[in-house]
């Protein structure tokens, strides 16, 4: 199991995250995730 909290952060990560996880409430994203999605590297 994932959990992320995000703050102040770019819309654009939210969308990003939002593939692979479940947005409960604004900003906190959960979810079971491959080895292969929780090594990526997201962001420049």
């Amino acid at each position: 199991m994932l959990v992320m909290i995000l703050r102040k952060t770019p819309k654009s990560l939210h969308g990003e995250l939002s593939k692979w996880l479940l947005e409960i409430t604004p900003g906190v994203f959960a979810g079971k995730t491959s080895a292969l999605v929780r090594d990526l590297h997201i962001g420049p």
